[in-house]
């Protein structure tokens, strides 16, 4: 009996211990990792690791530091496809990096380029003389932009890009309602398509408005100018009287085109002319100057400020509000001389500073024969500017006010003092 109890006890022991020989777990391979640098830092918004591992798919991802130095760590062995996503126009290629156990892979030195996406579209009706303006922002948060000659006689839309976020405008073609912006992506390779930007016909409008004193003028005179504004003269001219209380309309007159107005000072009139005014006359639009009166003292410029121990006085401007950003600007030469005053979010009287966070501006491009450089900014580093609006009229849409700033280009700067804009008749675009 004894001999049996001793046999079943070493059975027993036996079955412990094989069961616990089977529990025995095999030792989890050890994990390797993946780095390297890009020859850009800054230039990638993020980096993939994605592989396929017992027949699931895996992805990791991270960001390089601020030097450019990236690393994956705690990778199982696989063979991985390391993918770069662009930050801005610089693009690198994929990289296949395979790992074994514990192993750990250094992919050196990666290299950026700037690549290339397309976007095309198409005018309508085709053969309008127009253009595409391209806009896009800098790393420092600088909004360029540029005329694209992207456009072939046919209407077709095409052009080659780096990758990046844009926003496409249309150049005005008068007498065409010009379409909204587009904000896009281009990615490397890819094509993006504007699709069908269609121009419509504007409407007929009208001008008006009241002459003072009412019997001071013999005429008025509407003229609406070509396409160039600088270079090309009017191409119709209009001339009509006043009533006996200095009333005047001229009404179907084509819609998107800039016009001229010029009060004639009666015959023997010792009074003096307002300045001349050139107004946008947008689609299906009646728009009323208000008073246009003549004064015993010679008119003051739409414009004028002292730069630089230089006055500067410019008697016509143009003016126009579009989504209550309002824009006077003096019509750009032939040489490129232009000088503009933005004003984000105008409503009322009040001052409106200028220094790259606003929205407001005061911008001076010299032209090309000047000692100066182009493009000076008040939203330029080292600029700064103020503009003081001291009437505002949304009715017969006028503004008067003044203005200082010290405009800056590449760590030069300019000074303007003792600006003003007086009686500028503005558009609504």
């Amino acid at each position: 009996m004894k001999k049996l109890l001793h046999f079943a006890c070493l059975l027993l022991l036996t079955f412990a211990g094989c069961k616990k020989d089977s529990q025995t777990q095999t030792p989890e391979p050890a994990k390797g990792s993946i780095s390297g640098m890009l020859q850009v830092p800054g230039s990638m918004s993020s980096i993939t690791a994605s592989a396929t591992i017992n027949g699931q798919p895996v992805n990791y991802t991270t960001k390089a530091d601020a030097s450019g130095s990236f690393k994956f760590s705690g990778l199982p062995a696989g063979v991985y496809s390391i993918d770069f996503v662009p930050g801005g126009a610089l693009i690198a290629s994929s990289v296949t990096a395979t790992i074994y156990a514990g192993q750990n892979i250094d992919l050196g030195t990666i290299y950026t380029y700037v690549g290339s996406g397309k976007i095309t579209g198409t005018f309508s009706p085709a053969g309008l003389t127009t253009g595409i303006f391209i806009s896009y922002t800098t790393s420092d948060g600088t909004v360029r932009s540029m005329l694209s000659n992207a456009l072939t006689t046919s209407g077709t839309i095409q052009a080659n890009l780096p990758p990046g976020t844009y926003t496409i405008t249309f150049s005005d073609v008068w007498g065409y309602i010009t379409p909204p912006a587009q904000t896009i992506k281009v990615s490397n390779g890819q094509t993006t398509d504007l699709g069908a930007i269609v121009f419509e016909k504007a409407k007929t409008g009208s001008i008006s408005g009241t002459v003072i004193p009412a019997n001071a003028s013999s005429s008025i005179t509407i003229a609406r100018l070509g396409a160039i504004l600088t270079a090309l003269g009017p191409v119709q001219t209009f001339t009509i009287n006043a009533d006996a209380a200095g009333h005047f309309r001229l009404g179907d007159l084509d819609g998107a085109y800039y016009y001229d107005i010029s009060v004639n000072p009666a015959a023997g009139s010792s009074l003096n002319a307002p300045v001349k005014i050139r107004i946008f006359l947008p689609s299906g639009q009646d728009m009323d100057l208000g008073n246009l009166e003549l004064t015993s003292s010679p008119a003051l410029p739409q414009l004028s400020y002292f730069r630089d121990n230089q006055t500067v006085s410019i008697p016509l401007v143009t003016a126009d509000l579009v989504s209550r950003q309002l824009t006077i600007a003096q019509p750009r030469d032939i040489h490129g001389a232009y000088f503009g005053l933005t004003l984000n979010n105008v409503t009322a009287p009040g001052d409106y500073i200028c220094n790259g966070t606003t929205g407001s501006s005061i911008t001076l491009a010299t032209d090309s024969h000047s000692d100066y450089p182009l493009n000076w900014e008040s939203n330029s580093a080292g600029g700064s500017g103020l503009i003081k609006v001291t009437a505002f009229d949304p009715v017969h849409q006028t503004i008067s006010g003044t203005f200082t700033a010290t405009l800056a280009f590449g760590g030069n700067i300019t000074n303007i003092t003792s600006g003003a804009f007086v009686n500028v008749h503005y558009s609504k675009r």
